[in-house]
């Protein structure tokens, strides 16, 4: 796939929901406090990770934490309570602090 093939598939991708819609539940502040993903090669690990991002579909079952459906809780939400720390190292464009906290929300003492 060329570049240009990529940009048009992006161009073609149907809109996330706006934060404008009513969700059954608001997650609490605390929520989630820890979790892990473990699992062999091929287990399915980055497959549950897209699925908990809610970058893919889930087609069948729920997924729930805390005893909270997250398709209950905005997608913003979501993303902004739950970090994932890959296996294999990435570079990351931005500064440290960027990227420990993107949406700016804590000092550099908290940080």
């Amino acid at each position: 796939m060329t570049s240009v093939e990529r940009i048009l598939e992006y161009c073609s991708l149907e809109q996330e929901p706006s934060n404008q819609l009513s969700f059954k539940y608001r997650s609490p502040a605390n929520w989630p406090s820890q979790g892990r993903i473990i699992g062999r090669t091929g287990a399915g690990k980055s497959s549950f990770i897209q699925i908990l991002f809610r970058m893919g579909t889930l087609v069948d079952g729920h997924i729930i934490i805390n005893n909270i459906d997250i398709v209950t809780i905005e997608l913003d939400d979501i993303r902004r309570r739950i970090s994932i720390i890959p296996q294999d190292p990435v570079l990351f464009t931005g500064t440290m602090r960027s990227n420990l906290d993107p949406f700016g929300l804590y000092s550099d003492a908290e940080i």
